[in-house]
């Protein structure tokens, strides 16, 4: 079905709802087959996040998915032209670099229960749970 679309509508820009509804339906096969086939800019850069983003979650996919997004954040002109998915793809790298099971938590700073200041990195080797809150 999706080469039936694809075959008749690779330049519809409708297909970046379809990217973005249904990217885990299509799964990473599905995406390939939409980044190379699509003739619009904006529907292969968003199947191409989303087949980054699903890569990057999979131990065994991981580095590829992270190139592919580092790739796609180097596309000249990328943060004018698509600044929603820019940002994306900055959160997208960060955690996938940053907060994944087994490296180092980044260092935050805040306040105690007496409102003394701390760094989290004064709690190094030991056991820290962090209870995060807040009234809006």
């Amino acid at each position: 079905m999706l080469d039936l679309i694809l075959t008749h509508y690779n330049e519809s820009a409708v297909l970046g709802s379809l990217v973005s509804d249904y990217s885990r339906i299509l799964g990473v096969e599905g995406l390939r087959l939409i980044v190379e086939k699509s003739g619009n800019e904006k529907v292969s850069q968003s199947a191409t996040y989303h087949l980054a983003s699903l890569l990057s979650k999979k131990e065994a996919s991981k580095a590829e998915g992270i190139t592919l997004m580092k790739k796609l954040q180097a596309t000249d002109g990328l943060a004018e032209r698509n600044p929603k998915l820019h940002k994306q793809i900055e959160s997208e790298l960060f955690i996938a670099e940053n907060l994944s099971i087994g490296s180092a938590a980044p260092d935050i700073v805040g306040k105690d229960h007496e409102g003394k200041e701390f760094k989290l990195s004064d709690y190094r080797g030991q056991v820290v749970l962090l209870d995060f809150w807040g009234i809006w």
